[in-house]
Parts: structure tokens; C-alpha cells; sequence
């Protein structure tokens, strides 16, 4: 939600300094790249932006023991199977779950289940656990996460309007020798409107289709399947579910897994950036403003006055 915020608002701001500064061929191009490259260091600033949550240091605690999270205070308890619900004593020293911590007694002081009690705890006799107890020095970290996704949605946001122009006025620009438009995706959306006004009519439809298709092959069938990758690799505890199966993860590396996903956005935004680059150097002869500057020619038109031909019979 912040980032769409942030895109919508970048999108806007990249409208008006066009307009403004009226930004033509290799001078919009040059504006994409930038605001490109900006974008791609806040994304892979965000890579050192990592924190200790409650979680992150129950996964810890688990590494010393590969996992095995049962003790002698827990041995009767069965809690192999218990999901993640993580809390705390009075030293902030963290559990599992409750089951982990050998409590025997729960205190529902409210509906919400963040905010129950455990007590008769074997693991921490004479101590009422809950989650409030839990040290985490992730709050500020957030705010700051946030704050770098807004300000790297609003700078990408910039280069839709430009980039977009010249996207389309490739395509317009049928016979030109330089068909890029349809290298450069770095603004993928509009490639069906490019497609649609770069072939002949009678080609239409299929060029739709096939572009549709291209899409799903290359993008949207293995997007899934990369990210999912990604996101099991680094997994340290999975749920177990009724049937002994392996469920979702319950606790990551976090180090790992921001590394790992980070670097690969950071991949394949810097091929975006390059294709940004190649644009710069191509697009010289490129007029964006071309739509802009046809009401002066009607008003030139206009003032044209027609004289009768004279009478040679």
C-alpha cells in the first residue's frame, strides 16, 4: 500500500517535469535512466536494513540445538507438532510456544489472542509468559523500511510518464530502423498498447496474442515458482501439519532470505537499467512532444488564405 502510494504520487511529479521542462527524445531517456539507477541503489541500500525480532532470535536459539527445540522442563508436553506462538518471561528470555515453555494454564484476558496468559510454566516456574514481554528492536527498523519503499516507489514512479512516451512513439514510428520499442520493457505495461499500434491491422489479434502468451511464459508462470524457491531456501523450521507433512515455514533466516531476495530484484532491475541505457544512446532522433506541438500547426493552417486560380481560358 505505501509503495503504491508512493508510485502514484512519483507518477504525477515524473507528468509535471515533463511537461515542464519538456523533456524530448534523449533527454527523457536520460531522465528513465536515473531515476532507474536511483531506485536500484535504495533497493539494494534496503539489503543492510536487517533487525532482531523475537522470532529471529528463536531461530537462533534453535541453530545451537539443529532445531530441537525439546528440553527436559517440555519432555512430557508433546510439543513437536506445536505452532509458532512465541513468548516471553519477565527477563525477556523467548519461547517457541507455550507448550515449549511447559505451561500448564492460560489466562484469557481478552478476545484477542495476542493478549493471553500462560502460567504454571515448568520451564519458568513462579512466571506468567506472555507476548508482551518479548524484547524486539524491530519498530524503528520498520519505519525506516517503509520510509526507503516510499521514496524508491515515488522516484520510480517518475519514469513511468516519460517512459511511456517514448515507448509509444517508437511504436508510432513503424518504418523507423531502430525498433526498440520493443527491447525496452522496462515499463512492460503499455507493451500491448506499443504491439497493438507497431503491426497491421490484419495482424492485431495475433500479435496479442502472442505477446500475452510471452508474458505468461517468461514472466508470469515462473515469477512464482522463483520467488517460492527463494523464500523456501531459506527456511530454518517448518510446520508440521496432522499427517507429519511438511507445512508452511515457520521461522527464517533472516539474513539469508533478505540477502537472497534482495539481490535478486537488485538483478533483474540493473537488466532494466541497462536496457535504459541502451535507449539513451538510440533515442536522438525521438519526439515525444510531437502530439503537443500539432495546435500551433493547425493555427498556421488556419491563417492560410486560398487565392482563385487565374482565368488562362
Amino acid at each position: 500500500m505505501f509503495g503504491v502510494f508512493g508510485f502514484a504520487l512519483g507518477t504525477a511529479s515524473g507528468g509535471i517535469i515533463t511537461r515542464r521542462f519538456r523533456l524530448n527524445g534523449r533527454c527523457a531517456a536520460l531522465f528513465v535512466f536515473v531515476v532507474s539507477t536511483i531506485n536500484l541503489c535504495l533497493f539494494a541500500a534496503k539489503i543492510f536494513l536487517g533487525c532482531q525480532s523475537v522470532v529471529n532470535t528463536i531461530g537462533l536459539t534453535g541453530m545451537a540445538t539443529n532445531f530441537n527445540y525439546t528440553v527436559p522442563c517440555n519432555a512430557d508436553c508433546g510439543c513437536e507438532s506445536a505452532p509458532l506462538f512465541p513468548v516471553c518471561n519477565s527477563k525477556g528470555y523467548a519461547y517457541y510456544s507455550p507448550c515449549h515453555a511447559g505451561c500448564r494454564e492460560v489466562i484469557v484476558n481478552s478476545a484477542d489472542a495476542y493478549h493471553l496468559e500462560f502460567a504454571s510454566c515448568d520451564c519458568s516456574p513462579g512466571e506468567v509468559l506472555k507476548k508482551e514481554l518479548c524484547n524486539d528492536d524491530c519498530k524503528m527498523m520498520i519505519i525506516v523500511f517503509f520510509i526507503c519503499v516510499i521514496v524508491g516507489a515515488f522516484v520510480a514512479g517518475n519514469g513511468l510518464v516519460p517512459g511511456m512516451l517514448i515507448l509509444l512513439s517508437c511504436a508510432w514510428s513503424i518504418h523507423s530502423p531502430r525498433h526498440f520499442e520493443m527491447i525496452y520493457t522496462s515499463y512492460c505495461g503499455v507493451i500491448y498498447t506499443s504491439g497493438w499500434r507497431s503491426v497491421p491491422p490484419a495482424h492485431r489479434s495475433i500479435s496479442l496474442g502472442l505477446q500475452g502468451f510471452l508474458v505468461s511464459l517468461l514472466a508470469t508462470l515462473p515469477s512464482p515458482l522463483l520467488w517460492g524457491a527463494i523464500f523456501d531456501s531459506a527456511c530454518l523450521v517448518w510446520n508440521q501439519t496432522c499427517s507429519s507433512a511438511s507445512g508452511s515455514c515457520a521461522i527464517y533466516d533472516p539474513v539469508a532470505l533478505r540477502i537472497r531476495t534482495h539481490v535478486m530484484y537488485v538483478a533483474i532491475r540493473s537488466s532494466a537499467v541497462l536496457i535504459d541505457l541502451y535507449v539513451v544512446y538510440h533515442a536522438s532522433n525521438i519526439n515525444i512532444l510531437e502530439e503537443e506541438e500539432e495546435p500551433d500547426n493547425v493555427e498556421r493552417r488556419e491563417s492560410l488564405t486560398l487565392e482563385p486560380l487565374p482565368n488562362t481560358l
